[in-house]
């Protein structure tokens, strides 16, 4: 008898987790994340305390999932996977770094609103009285909120003037509005509309703290793949201070774009070195539905497979990989189509924010407001676009470099990224420029010790005096 109930009296081995309470959970996951976006557009009428029912599905799945199978699930394993991710020096560092130094930003920007104060006009968009509530209310956080409420044909029926909607790409505001009915999620609890400073407060600072959390995993990726580059922490380690530190970095924790796309380019490249193409083609066409001119990362990775020795891979899935951010841009192209029966008319609604196609006004204009000015005068009259010009003249050095190393991919990426910006002469250049990493990766291995840590310095102090002209609604836009 014994021997026959042995085997049942004898531990089990460990089993992978069951795929029914997997299932559950994913899908419980997706209705809670989902259920207040999608859900809520699909079922505008139909609400059940407030809750849209597929976000109540959501939860009622969750509750199943827990109590026919009481252990540890997707979310116990993802929050074991990121502690033990959070204890490697480097993502630990580089998460400090994001969240410290966008905080520092929004705090710069309160002291700012509340000591010196604003002098409104009426076409500055306001969700609140409250200086503090109000604070991501700024330049183009306007467009991406309203985009995030109501949708491209929403903005279209309301727009006054020539500006149109459709000058901004979709996959920000799309996930600002996931961000903020996410932030909604407990005024719906608390039955109080107004909690968070109402519907449109919730939703920007949903966008900010969207923006925080793209930054932080772009930081890491950055950091992992200045590894990659030189198998040094230091460098690596600088590369994300540097970046963090930048003048215009101010925007990584603002309701713009450029966290997200920052994210998407760098996980692109990430995943070229890696030779992970199907991961690159995702983050591509990411990286192309995010910017107006996302698509230029099609011609950087072309131009890398062309020139780069051929290493015995596929080079057809190479190659499809690399035009997947055209692919972004394309996909919306057509979306513009339906709208406007012109697929490039998001091209043509950039002339409404900036100067006409001239590939030489960018340094005809600063060279004659030099000669009339002087050079101080020039840069206590026009601090802002004088920082622009450095900073531009830094990236166009630092692609200038990566083509004596032939590293053709950061060569094209920074020149490819900047040239529609400085065919235009786009006021915004600096802003754009905060996006290219292989800069500050340069910076980082090229520049010593002490001048490193000061150029940080001079960073920082340029971000905090930028900062404050962005939350008092002046330049940089």
């Amino acid at each position: 008898m014994d021997s026959v109930l042995a085997p049942a009296v004898l531990p089990l081995a460990p089993s992978r987790p069951a795929a029914l309470p997997d299932t559950l959970e994913g899908a419980a996951l997706i209705c809670l994340a989902l259920g207040e976006s999608i859900g809520g557009w699909l079922s505008r009428t139909w609400t059940v305390w407030w809750f849209s029912p597929i976000f109540l599905a959501g939860g009622c799945l969750l509750a199943i999932r827990y109590v026919a199978w009481p252990g540890p699930g997707l979310v116990a394993r993802a929050w074991h996977h990121a502690r033990a991710m959070l204890a490697r020096p480097g993502v630990r560092r580089s998460w400090q770094i994001a969240i410290g130094s966008r905080l520092a930003v929004l705090a710069i920007g309160a002291l700012a609103v509340s000591t010196i104060g604003l002098t409104r006009r009426p076409e500055q968009v306001r969700v609140s009285r409250n200086v503090l509530i109000d604070l991501p209310a700024r330049h183009d956080a306007g467009w991406y909120l309203a985009l995030a409420r109501q949708g491209y044909s929403g903005v279209e029926r309301r727009r006054r003037g020539p500006q149109q909607g459709i000058a901004f790409f979709p996959a920000y505001p799309a996930a600002m509005h996931v961000a903020g009915d996410l932030v909604t999620v407990p005024a719906k609890v608390l039955r109080d509309p107004m909690l968070f400073g109402g519907g449109d407060a919730r939703v920007l600072w949903g966008g900010v703290l969207l923006s925080i959390g793209c930054f932080g995993l772009a930081l890491v990726r950055v950091h992992r793949l200045a590894m990659l580059e030189t198998a040094s922490q230091g460098i690596a380690n600088w590369t994300v201070i540097l970046l963090a530190s930048y003048p215009f970095a101010l925007f990584f924790g603002a309701a713009y774009s450029e966290s997200l796309f920052l994210l998407a380019l760098v996980s692109t490249v990430l995943a070229w070195r890696q030779r992970d193409p199907w991961r690159g083609a995702l983050w591509g066409t990411l990286a192309g539905l995010s910017r107006s001119n996302g698509w230029t990362l099609s011609v950087a990775l072309l131009l890398d497979l062309a020139l780069r020795p051929r290493d015995g891979r596929s080079r057809q899935v190479q190659l499809a990989a690399a035009l997947c951010p055209l692919l972004g841009a394309a996909a919306f192209s057509a979306f513009v189509y339906g709208m406007t029966g012109h697929p490039l008319q998001w091209v043509a609604a950039q002339q409404e924010w900036h100067r006409a196609l001239d590939p030489w006004a960018f340094v005809t204009r600063r060279w004659g407001a030099i000669g009339d000015l002087g050079l101080a005068g020039y840069v206590t009259s026009q601090p802002v676009d004088a920082i622009t010009l450095v900073v531009t003249v830094i990236a166009l050095a630092a692609a200038g470099v990566a083509v004596r190393r032939r590293e053709w991919l950061y060569a094209a990426l920074i020149a490819g990224y900047l040239a529609p910006a400085l065919a235009i002469d786009l006021p915004a250049t600096g802003r754009l420029s905060a996006v290219l990493f292989p800069v500050f990766l340069w910076l980082a291995r090229s520049t010593p010790p002490r001048p490193r840590a000061a150029l940080a310095g001079l960073f920082a102090l340029t971000q905090a005096y930028l900062a404050v002209q962005f939350f008092l609604w002046k330049p940089p836009y």
